[in-house]
């Protein structure tokens, strides 16, 4: 049976009489400063000839006989709680403590009782919106936290200086190392503060999220009506030796609430995504990446804008170019960069208010240091096209300026350092693009509880049994875990692939991103280097087929993912299965170079063949859905999407023999349809281009093959409109 605050008070009514008598004069004057009591009774309190015991038997009872008859007696309660402990001294604190502990334990352990008088549906008759908003709308009520959140996605050319300026936005050291970063790190997450009313944005752990929690409690504790108290019974459920990890965290939450050490929450939360710049890490990154509300573009302000920059991996301290004839310009990298974001289509998520409609871009020149204000200048002119987009944010409107010029390798600790981080923490801040999301306290706890577990665990995943002994304390069944995991999914870092991979959660997807970019980056560094990706090295024969038709074996997952395949409970299979499903590879038959292919791992093409003079190429270019602009750049991702949809046609598509003129590049594919007719599809950056050699009467069918596998991959990217252009 679920305590009301009325029950709840008048648990702790005698200990609360005791303490308050000695202290009667200063919380009754903070009673009435907050309007919870009237000017009779307050100088009954000052004036009164009756003993301060009594005095403090009358104040409780007219709190208690307030609380019963008030239309909101949780609101009521809170005001109460928070005017005794902001006046009152340790002994009145402590039974405000054990108050807000009841509540709070009350809140975390228990599920709304009025669900019990809700018939439910079963899963397979409600859609899956329906189910996951049913169950927020429920969890909301018990408790939320409002977030104000911003996705912040880093964008540049290896090198350009991006991690560097996620330092520099931390206000961190600038990092020793300079190997090259992967297709996408753990997002960092991070929130605003404000000190000496100056932005600051400072790394959070999990430590810094239990003591907000408990401070967002303890101003805020959940309706009373809304949770039943089953604390006691919990704990008898436990076993003795060996706490689980969502008791451990609530006990921290509940420690924090009783010794009153916790920190007031911060409402302003930021997820930034460092990413690799290398071209297939690029093409990569949509599929683990949420669309971003704000894009930051770095560039380097000594390569200008128009200077080809060859792509290169880093790894222990050594440089090496990757072997393409395929060269951007920090021109090029800003076109494509925000060409690609403007055409994904937001994601729709219950509770989330004032997403922006469109991702933001921000662009920011490192190495300030080493350039003149009038080769600044000239760069800033250069770039006026971009002026009148007003989802390019300036640096300074009144002169027309875009670009936001920092030194990332300012000493550490220096005063210089520290200015030059709140100066673009500021200019971030005033983009003003952040989301609204109500998360209900629940999910929060949940979700930090699988990130405590994860690290105990020393693991980078938790499997779905795991998860669900987690949230058992929590009172989330089963169904309501997997509904929880898909919201934490789109709201959080955490990835949850419940269509094929039910039984596994990405608490930190690092190590998944790490496979595939190791996967690339072993075709373009030397063998004395390759220990330090795969150990042992692949065998030449192993290298050749990767690099040249881009087939492996699973068995290659053995060495550049050892740390995450020790654990039993995820295999190479589980990987297969997830990179299948993002339709990154495509499976192969009677292959004996391997079985599966990999478009990324493939190097880029040299030169094109001449085209046919009698069939013309049929070119396909992208428009910005209702914005009536026509966009020169192919979308970040979709080539390497589109040549495996069409290899997943078996019974159609196959491979062209290697050699003789024909493709086998990451962005030239030559391929044989329904056995006798040969295309080349080619990604020629601004457009797709396909070429067709024989009888031109089944171009209709060709036509329609491969424009059905460019929308299949438009929906996995969750691309806008597509146009078609002959």
């Amino acid at each position: 049976m679920a305590k009301s605050a009325s029950d709840l008070f008048k648990s702790v009514s005698a200990k609360l009489k005791d303490s308050i008598s000695s202290d009667l004069l200063i919380v009754s004057a903070s009673l009435y400063d907050k309007s919870l009591i009237t000017t009779q009774l307050l100088k009954e309190m000052l004036e009164g000839l009756d003993s301060n015991s009594n005095k403090a038997d009358k104040l409780v009872n007219v709190l208690q006989t307030t609380l019963d008859a008030h239309t909101n007696p949780d609101a009521y309660l809170q005001e109460v709680c928070s005017a005794l402990k902001e006046k009152g001294q340790k002994q009145i604190v402590d039974v405000v403590n054990e108050l807000e502990h009841a509540l709070f334990i009350s809140t975390m352990q228990s599920i709304d009782s009025s669900s019990a008088s809700v018939p439910t549906n079963k899963p397979e008759d409600t859609p899956a919106s329906n189910r996951i908003q049913g169950r927020l709308e429920k969890w909301l009520k018990e408790g939320k936290v409002e977030l104000k959140v911003t996705r912040i996605n880093m964008h540049g050319a290896p090198g350009a200086g991006k991690t560097c300026s996620l330092h520099l936005l931390l206000n961190e050291p600038p990092p020793a190392s300079t190997d090259s970063t992967p297709i996408a790190c753990r997002a960092v997450q991070a929130t605003k503060i404000s000190i000496d009313d100056k932005n600051k944005w400072e790394r959070v752990e999990i430590k810094d999220l239990l003591n907000q929690l408990a401070s967002h409690l303890a101003e805020a504790p959940a309706s009373s009506d809304d949770v039943s108290d089953c604390s006691d019974k919990l704990l008898l459920e436990e076993p003795p030796k060996k706490k689980p990890t969502d008791i451990e965290v609530m006990k921290e939450i509940s420690n924090a609430l009783e010794t009153g050490k916790f920190q007031k929450l911060s409402t302003n939360w930021v997820y930034f995504i460092d990413s690799g710049g290398q071209q297939a890490y690029r093409e990569l990154l949509p599929l683990f990446t949420r669309a971003a509300a704000l894009n930051i573009i770095t560039i380097d302000l000594t390569k200008g804008l128009d200077e080809k920059c060859k792509f290169q991996y880093h790894i222990d301290q050594h440089m090496y170019p990757i072997d393409t004839d395929l060269k951007y310009s920090n021109r090029d990298i800003i076109c494509s960069t925000i060409s690609s974001e403007a055409m994904l289509n937001p994601i729709e998520i219950p509770y989330v208010s004032d997403m922006p409609d469109h991702p933001h871009y921000f662009i920011l020149g490192t190495r300030k240091e080493l350039v003149t204000d009038e080769k600044l200048k000239e760069m800033n002119e250069s770039l006026r096209e971009y002026r009148a987009n007003d989802k390019v944010m300036k640096q300074n409107e009144r002169q027309g300026s875009i670009i936001f010029p920092v030194n990332t390798l300012l000493p550490a600790g220096s005063k210089e350092r520290e200015e030059a981080s709140v100066e673009l923490c500021t200019a971030i801040s005033n983009c003003a693009v952040e989301m609204r999301i109500e998360l209900p306290i629940r999910l929060l706890t949940f979700e930090i509880s699988l990130q405590r577990e994860a690290k105990k665990k020393e693991r980078s995943f938790l499997t779905k049994e795991e998860a669900i002994q987690i949230g058992k304390s929590l009172r989330l069944d089963e169904s309501d875990i997997d509904e929880a995991l898909r919201y934490l999914h789109n709201v959080t870092i955490i990835l949850y692939y419940h269509e094929v991979l039910p039984n596994i959660i990405f608490v930190d997807p690092k190590p998944i991103l790490d496979i595939l970019s190791h996967l690339i980056a072993i075709t373009c560094v030397d063998r004395t280097k390759l220990h330090l990706l795969a150990n042992p090295p692949p065998s030449p024969d192993e290298m050749n087929n990767l690099r040249n038709f881009g087939l492996f074996n699973k068995d290659i997952f053995r060495i550049i993912g050892k740390q995450i395949f020790l654990h039993s409970n995820f295999k190479t299979s589980h990987m297969i299965k997830l990179l299948r499903h993002l339709h990154i590879i495509a499976k192969v038959e009677n292959r004996k170079e391997g079985d599966y292919f990999f478009p990324c791992a493939l190097p880029s093409y040299d030169k094109l063949n001449p085209a046919s003079k009698v069939v013309r190429p049929l070119l396909i270019a992208w428009e910005i859905h209702n914005r009536g602009t026509t966009t020169l750049a192919i979308p970040q991702g979709l080539f390497p999407l589109t040549i495996v949809h069409l290899l997943e046609k078996k019974d159609k598509v196959d491979f062209c023999p290697v050699g003789k003129g024909f493709y086998r590049c990451h962005d030239a594919m030559s391929l044989r349809i329904y056995k006798e007719y040969t295309i080349d599809i080619i990604n020629r950056y601004t457009h797709i281009e396909i070429r067709f050699y024989d009888c031109k009467e089944f171009c209709p069918q060709i036509r329609e093959l491969v424009t059905d596998a460019i929308k299949e991959a438009a929906k996995i990217s969750m691309l806008m409109m597509i146009i078609f252009l002959h």
